[in-house]
């Protein structure tokens, strides 16, 4: 009765490489030092790419990391992106999964990059979050305000193409003829701070006449968002998704006649030129504190190494100084706290080295790098195929499945995957460090620390309604799959096991590798409020009452299985 899968789920330990350092709360080589304690600050400080070396860091300050960014490397192209969520993760993390897999999928399909398939794939973006909103606002009615800004940059055959949508910015640091470095904005703000996007928008809505509002100093759209384009917002852009007077944070004093908000992204081609030294990908709680110029000359001027970090540092020096504070204060404040002082800030400085741009680098490593998660995955920006690394837990695919409600005759949802690929990479959410590699889910990282690691993949395409409160019915449902595990010959580590699962939770709760099996942590295991139905296959026996280390358990709201069996039966 709780079988979901057709083929196979595969899942095996290998020691793996790390390329490059990831740091959190350790001392910054370069020098600089004194953010040793500071948790909520993550830095990869140095890694290949096809044209050079890239340099990230990502510093927390809301309560849930609402940045989300990602730099994918490939022997012939290499992949930024930085997205700036607001009012929640949910739009960030979605672009993070699926924009690059669409200019994957597009480049492979014409054989080429062009700023066409760019503005396709931010299409294509964005009308898979609107439908994901549209499956999704009658539970959670707060997703139709949840938006990102979303910065891309694809460096390609000595070309960068660049795409932005809201206020996040792309920097050039180019070198004079002295040796000066001199900044170069390549992007364009789409914010109401700005004289022109206010024109802009006056000019696309003559006859409002709020449009645009001086809210208590800060000019904003409709008197609510500031940022005039991005991928969500979409009680912004369709009236479908007009959300409930009671948020008043979020009201419109009249119905949406016609979208406030676009995804129409700014799209600009930059031949690389031998003066350019580097650029600079970062949201804008990096410039609200430091100007062009002041970044590129602390790039200009220091090494390479941990310079991301460093540009952050910076920038929280700044916000402590506004404050008459030390960065050594804000950095001892919790999540959530630091809001008040800065922002969620991402920074990705990608170094040119020129004499690679002519026949790129064939050792350059293909990795998936995650701003915020210490672990790295492979990469598919290559478009070549890949041999996937033992290390990872894949699932070849979700097979059967169908639904249906008791009392009607009629199978209300039915998928059947015989395998995955970048075409359906709408048809699920990932959680970080997760993706599509090799027809198959891979559900942890392969690379970096791949101990300790707990993944979630969740097929979003529909959502079910198990239970009918009006007419007291509940929904049964089939599906059926064949599962093989299998050890790894060459070491005896294995990890903890898998589980398929009913939720209306699209994250994995922290703390919940090993044991946990990614359901619940030790805090929340077995509360009613995890709402949370899991058929485990428990590869390790972790408790008195598990039966052995090849079992199976049907679990509720937590790992303590109310029914179990020896596989072998």
């Amino acid at each position: 009765m709780w079988p979901w899968l057709e083929r196979i789920a595969s899942a095996c330990w290998d020691r793996v490489r790390r390329y490059a350092l990831t740091r959190r709360d350790e001392e910054d080589g370069s020098g600089s030092g004194g953010d040793a304690d500071d948790l909520l600050l993550w830095s990869r400080d140095l890694v290949r790419h096809a044209a050079g070396e890239f340099s990230f860091a990502v510093v927390q300050a809301n309560d849930v990391l609402e940045d989300h960014s990602q730099v994918e490397t490939g022997a012939a192209a290499t992949f930024i992106g930085v997205y700036d969520g607001h009012g929640g993760a949910e739009a960030s993390r979605f672009i993070s999964n699926h924009l690059a897999a669409h200019l994957v999928r597009l480049a492979q399909e014409r054989g080429t990059i062009s700023e066409d398939i760019v503005r396709i794939a931010f299409s294509a973006t964005e009308e898979g979050f609107l439908s994901l909103v549209r499956r999704t606002h009658l539970i959670k009615p707060s997703i139709a305000s949840i938006g990102s800004c979303c910065l891309v940059g694809i460096i390609w055959k000595g070309t960068l193409y660049l795409a932005n949508l809201g206020d996040s910015r792309a920097v050039v640091g180019c070198l004079t003829g002295s040796n000066k470095i001199v900044a170069e904005q390549l992007t364009r703000d789409h914010n109401a701070s700005m004289e022109e996007v206010r024109q802009e928008l006056r000019s696309l809505h003559p006859d409002d006449s709020q449009i645009v509002v001086l809210k208590n100093g800060v000019w904003r759209i409709k008197g609510i968002i500031q940022v005039s384009r991005s991928i969500g917002d979409a009680y912004l852009k369709k009236q479908e998704f007009a959300l409930d007077p009671s948020m008043t944070r979020f009201h419109l004093s009249e119905p949406l006649r016609r979208p406030v908000l676009t995804s129409e992204p700014s799209i600009y081609t930059r031949v690389l030129h031998s003066q350019d030294s580097f650029f600079i990908f970062a949201s804008d709680g990096l410039w609200e504190h430091l100007t062009n110029q002041q970044a590129v000359e602390i790039v200009h001027n220091n090494p390479r190494e941990g310079i991301a970090r460093r540009l952050v540092k910076a920038a929280l020096k700044e916000a402590a100084r506004k404050r008459e504070m030390k960065y050594n204060d804000i950095k001892k404040l919790e999540k959530g706290v630091r809001r008040f002082f800065h922002d969620d800030i991402t920074v990705v400085v990608v170094f040119i080295d020129h004499e690679l741009l002519q026949d790129g680098d064939e050792s350059t490593p293909e990795i998936s790098v995650r701003g915020f998660v210490d672990s790295g995955g492979p990469s598919s920006f290559s478009g070549r195929t890949m041999k996937l690394p033992s290390s990872i837990l894949c699932l070849s695919l979700l097979a059967s499945t169908s639904l249906q409600i008791l009392g009607s005759t009629c199978s209300c949802l039915h998928f059947n995957f015989p395998n995955v690929d970048t075409t359906s990479v709408d048809d699920f959410s990932f959680s970080p460090g997760s993706g599509i590699a090799n027809g198959s889910l891979q559900i942890t990282p392969s690379t970096g620390n791949i101990t300790n690691q707990s993944g979630r993949v969740c097929y979003t395409r529909e959502t079910l309604r198990l239970w009918d409160s009006k007419k007291r019915t509940v929904a049964s449902f089939r599906t059926e799959f064949v599962l093989n595990i299998l050890p790894n010959q060459q070491q005896n580590e294995t990890g903890e096991g898998l589980a398929f699962i009913l939720t209306s939770n699209l994250s994995s709760p922290r703390g919940s590798s090993g044991q946990w099996l990614g359901i619940a942590n030790e805090q929340t295991d077995g509360s009613p409020a995890n709402r949370i139905v899991a058929v485990e296959f428990d590869t390790r026996k972790s408790y008195d009452e598990d039966l052995d280390s090849n079992h199976v358990g049907l679990d509720v709201n937590g790992i303590r299985s109310v029914v179990r069996a020896v596989s072998t039966q």
